[in-house]
């Protein structure tokens, strides 16, 4: 089993170097296209160009060498920056009533208005 498995990581690293240098070939190829006749060039091309092949495409455009694109930074959940708050609608919303308390209250003048009504029929009868 570990013989299948190191073949099969030869063969992918070099489907991927085989992939790498088809893309570098490609994106050369369109800025050679894009240098000799930018109106004929057709921007939907470049859809078939991975962000590596990007960068070469770009480096063979300005003829110099173009910086590696960084990874993306991580940002935690700490505190939101004050200008981030004029953003959002947050300082705008009520805090919601206490269902808790409504549902006593609703409870309390339901029970009085009972007693009220059976004190009257008392009263009267």
């Amino acid at each position: 089993m570990p013989e299948q498995r190191d073949l099969f990581d030869l063969a992918a690293a070099d489907a991927v170097a085989a992939r790498t240098s088809a893309q570098a070939e490609l994106a050369k190829n369109l800025a050679n296209e894009i240098l000799k006749g930018p109106a004929k060039f057709d921007p939907k091309r470049l859809k078939a160009l991975s962000p590596q092949g990007i960068l070469v495409l770009l480096a063979a455009i300005r003829q110099h060498k173009v910086r590696e694109a960084e990874p993306p930074r991580e940002t935690s959940a700490g505190k939101v920056d004050e200008r981030m708050k004029s953003f959002s609608w947050q300082h705008l919303r009520k805090p919601e009533p206490n269902r808790w308390l409504r549902s006593v209250a609703a409870g309390v003048g339901s029970g009085l208005l009972i007693v009220a009504i059976g004190l009257s029929a008392a009263a009267f009868s």
